[in-house]
């Protein structure tokens, strides 16, 4: 093969990008120094398995020597022995330079990525079990090199970071390990297609593969798809639903999926930190150390919250017994007390939507008085009358609706309840026994007032 070479960027090997008068293309992979040859044999090993058990994967193939061997052990210019091994050039390029980053893109991503890491699951090698940094089981490690962080802030933030990593480790560490891509980050995912309807084109460089549980490849690829995202929530749900739909997850492992993330990025700053210190002027040591402090710096989710919007993702309960729950006040419909102390079959309904709106008369500012003529013409002679559920709003144009500086900045626009408008004074009532939960009075401009939150448990244990 005649070709020419462009040198790209790489963390310890030199990596060539190899093109032909033709059009053809290849990477050619120069190991660095010294490198052992079962690190080249288990990716080139891997990289057959996954054709053999699931052949539409998007994963390069071995270019084999003339000879027939997978690799040749050449000499550089210092004659030095080097090994030497090329695979196929992938259409594309990678995910972190593509745009729009949109959820069927990440969705797709997710897919290929949860079938690679089932097929990896019969995949073994003497090798797998290595003991190095980028095995998230061990990230740990970084505990005692913590003093590299000398903001206080950010020390702060990595601190708390590892102690939820410490407080999940057991569970990790009691999860069934197979082989896993382990750096499936934004370089190493190819994606092509028209402007606005890219698809994946590549999973590749299997070089830090190991053992390890199958969750942690998804969490390693979540850890980079959230950067500087501009909803990284709803990015990290269609990966996670993705990846679910291909090699489905259980409970246990969605609810590892948050604390594996944070800790990926917290041993990627760390890392990246002290190497940088050693090599001040290679700029791939830090290539995702600014947006990882980013998002460290910036959310600080409710992980309770996001834990239970990946699992409804993927279609399973919210949290446990939430299933048994549902099924419960199925099969008890009807017999429950009514709230308000009526029926309220016949009850009216009111639209409260932007088309038929009067109030509020700015529509970016709702005065409490305007706010207390809201629905008066459905209020007749004292009867409690209904709103719509999913209903778009002019009132969540109110700033205190809005997830940002800017009038356009994203803002909950749709009403998601049924509201029961009743005269002040009307009794309520619980729809059965159950204890006093939360009891608060919210007096902020447009917040609910008065909330009551009541606990009950179905007759075989289940609270809600």
């Amino acid at each position: 093969i005649s070709a020419s070479f462009t040198r790209l960027a790489g963390e310890y090997d030199l990596n060539y990008l190899a093109e032909t008068e033709a059009g053809a293309g290849y990477i050619v992979k120069v190991m660095r120094p010294n490198c052992e040859a079962w690190l080249v044999d288990m990716q080139i090993r891997a990289l057959e398995h996954l054709r053999q058990n699931d052949p539409s994967l998007p994963c390069p193939a071995l270019i084999p020597a003339r000879s027939g061997a997978p690799y040749l052990f050449l000499k550089d210019e210092s004659g030095v022995e080097r090994l030497v091994w090329v695979v196929q050039k992938l259409a594309g390029k990678c995910y972190a330079d593509a745009a729009p980053k949109t959820d069927a893109l990440i969705h797709e991503f997710g897919q290929i990525l949860g079938r690679t890491t089932a097929a990896l699951a019969s995949f073994d090698h003497p090798n797998l079990d290595r003991d190095f940094k980028w095995n998230l089981p061990q990230a740990d490690w970084i505990e005692p090199k913590l003093s590299c962080v000398t903001d206080p802030t950010r020390r702060t933030i990595i601190d708390a970071v590892l102690s939820r990593f410490q407080r999940v480790k057991p569970t990790l560490d009691c999860l069934p390990r197979q082989a896993i891509h382990n750096d499936a980050n934004d370089y190493n995912v190819l994606v092509a297609g028209p402007l606005g309807e890219p698809t994946v084109s590549g999973l590749i460089d299997f070089g830090d593969m190991c053992r390890a549980p199958a969750v942690c490849d998804l969490a390693i690829a979540a850890a980079y798809i959230v950067l500087d995202h501009p909803n990284p929530e709803a990015a990290l749900a269609a990966l996670v639903s993705g990846f679910h739909a291909t090699n489905p997850l259980t409970t246990t492992e969605v609810d590892l999926i948050w604390p594996l993330l944070r800790m990926r990025l917290a041993v990627s700053v760390v890392n990246s930190t002290l190497e940088a210190a050693e090599a001040p002027d290679d700029p791939y040591v830090v290539i995702t150390q600014a947006p990882a402090w980013r998002f460290l710096e910036t959310y600080d989710l409710n992980e309770g919250l996001l834990t239970a919007r990946l699992r409804a993702a993927c279609g399973l309960p919210v949290v446990d017994g939430a299933d048994r729950v549902l099924a419960w006040l199925d099969q008890e419909r009807g017999s429950f007390a009514p709230l308000m102390g009526e029926h309220l079959d016949e009850a009216t309904l009111g639209s409260l939507s932007v088309e038929h709106s009067t109030w509020p008369q700015n529509p970016f500012h709702m005065p409490i008085d305007e706010a207390a003529r809201v629905g008066e013409e459905f209020a007749k002679d004292g009867d409690i009358w209904l709103g719509y559920y999913h209903e778009p709003r002019l009132i969540y144009t109110e700033a205190a609706f809005r997830k940002g500086p800017w009038k356009a900045s994203d803002r909950r626009t749709v009403h998601l309840a049924v509201d029961a408008f009743a005269p002040a004074g009307t009794p309520l009532y619980a729809p059965l026994r159950g204890e006093v939960f939360v009891a608060e009075n919210h007096t902020g401009h447009l917040d609910y007032g008065g909330v009551i939150i009541l606990k009950h448990q179905t007759p075989a244990g289940d609270a809600f």
